[in-house]
């Protein structure tokens, strides 16, 4: 099992401050495919942002959000919340066959293999649903912060698109559905900086270049992005056997 002790660090603390709630439209819309019964497990969850808005609107489940890196985690557990977080690699998960009856990954299903999806249809329930909700990274505000944090490293960054919602069909996972939507996250000058060092991309610029990166990135500061919410419905397919 792969732990990585705060390899996320550098981001994790903008997740805190820059990365936005969830709207009450995609919150409902994924809670809305979910089985009103049975424990839910958030894959990926990073600092817990999804996982606590699910938890508010799931008093009678378990909800339980897994990741791999202990910075995030930390981070997670500092906030008051009826979620519960274990320390985890998604490609070899604890609980028994069946353990849940659905999983959710916010963010995060781009980072998974094929063998991580084996193992999260394992502790599904037959025919579970996963949902998987992704922000588009296409958006112009994205693109020019992308594009001004790459002249400081040596990775030319692209944008994450809805390439992966459109295209990808998880192992033992069958599509149920496609939607998309639309946010505006709101910011203020610091909090656009915050969003800044929560991007991947900021990982991949030397320390000390940073300062001057973050410089030209927030020149680009606006306070509103309107951004795609892209979220894909699956269900568990996996055969009989692997129910033994």
């Amino acid at each position: 099992m792969t732990i990585y002790d705060g390899q996320f660090q550098i981001q994790s603390a903008g997740y805190e401050a820059g990365r936005h709630a969830y709207s009450a439209e995609t919150i409902g819309c994924v809670s809305g495919y979910l089985p009103s019964e049975g424990d839910l497990l958030d894959v990926g969850c990073g600092t817990g942002l999804g996982t606590r808005q699910l938890a508010i609107l799931r008093p009678k489940s378990q909800v339980i959000g897994v990741d791999a890196d202990l910075d995030m985690l930390s981070r997670a557990l500092a906030h008051r919340s009826p979620a519960s977080y274990v320390l985890s690699d998604v490609s070899r998960l604890a609980w028994p066959t069946g353990r849940f009856a659905a999983a959710t990954a916010f963010g995060a299903a781009h980072w998974f293999s094929n063998y991580a999806y084996l193992e999260l249809s394992r502790v599904l329930a037959r025919d579970g649903v996963f949902v998987a909700v992704t922000r588009s990274g296409t958006d112009p505000v994205k693109t020019a912060v992308l594009r001004a944090l790459s002249v400081h490293a040596s990775t030319k960054f692209g944008t994450r698109t809805a390439s992966w919602i459109s295209n990808a069909s998880p192992a033992n996972f069958s599509r149920l559905a496609e939607i998309e939507l639309t946010e505006v996250l709101s910011y203020t000058p610091e909090s656009f900086a915050s969003w800044v060092t929560s991007l991947a991309a900021w990982s991949e610029v030397p320390p000390n270049h940073r300062s001057t990166a973050l410089q030209a990135a927030s020149a680009c500061y606006r306070a509103d992005r309107v951004i795609s919410v892209h979220i894909a419905v699956f269900r568990n397919s996996r055969a009989s056997a692997l129910d033994i």
